[in-house]
């Protein structure tokens, strides 16, 4: 689970030609999907028009880095009809109006989670109109709709925690991440890497925290060494230390 502020402003590494393609700048969510469509790169030349990633084309999402295969997958948004439409349609999600399904704003969205897996909304975080902290988080399950002018949403029954809930959904986003890890080929970006870097050979000693090298130089690549690196946070330094 990734909070939104985990990804904006992410680099974006091009693992074909080992450089830096420009950052995240915002998600594009695709309410009827409920789950984010393309990410907006900024590459610092907007005067030629905003940049986008489809989520199919990304290999990875990592604490420091999004790594895709190639420059090639970056489009402009003017290439794809989905895209415009979500840009024209829907308003960013960040400080939407929440609104019970009874017809009362509660606040606005202040942070939203999702799968890092695919993208999927886990819920969001709200800041409060009244000032008090009656609502605080809202797992997409108790979401009804992602409207363009509010998000409506079914408050818990009477007598129901909020925060019980909050800490439950927290902890099933922490259960499932870590299950995804044990079971690396269930991870939909974890495949992708797998399938663009076995055969590949490494250009640099990999090494972990302590300094000690976990994968040397000129190894060619297979699954058991990418999932190694994987487990070792160092995904992003191997796709970026490799070769055909």
């Amino acid at each position: 689970m990734k909070a939104s502020h985990q990804i904006i402003g992410l680099p974006v590494i091009s693992a074909q030609e080992g450089m830096e393609a420009g950052s995240i700048k915002e998600l594009l969510i695709d309410p009827q999907k409920r789950a984010v469509r393309f990410a907006v790169v900024d590459d610092g030349q907007w005067y030629f028009g905003a940049n986008i990633v489809d989520m199919a084309d990304i290999l990875g999402m990592g604490d420091d880095a999004v790594i895709i295969k190639s420059r090639n997958v970056i489009k402009k948004i003017t290439e794809s009809e989905e895209a415009v439409r979500l840009v024209k349609v829907e308003p960013p999600l960040l400080g939407r109006i929440v609104m019970t399904h009874k017809g009362k704003i509660v606040g606005s969205i202040e942070e939203y989670f999702v799968h890092e897996d695919n993208g999927r909304l886990l819920g969001f975080r709200v800041r409060s109109s009244s000032g008090t902290e009656d609502i605080d988080f809202v797992p997409d399950d108790n979401v009804l709709t992602y409207g363009t002018k509010a998000v409506v949403v079914k408050l818990p029954h009477k007598g129901e925690s909020v925060a019980e809930e909050y800490e439950a959904e927290v902890a099933t986003g922490q259960q499932a991440v870590a299950s995804a890890a044990k079971e690396p080929y269930k991870n939909v970006f974890l495949e992708r890497q797998k399938a663009f870097l076995i055969g590949r050979r490494v250009t640099k000693d990999i090494n972990d925290l302590d300094g000690k090298i976990i994968i040397s130089k000129d190894t060619m690549l297979d699954e058991e060494i990418i999932e190694l690196a994987a487990k070792a946070g160092k995904l992003v330094e191997l796709t970026m230390n490799s070769r055909p």
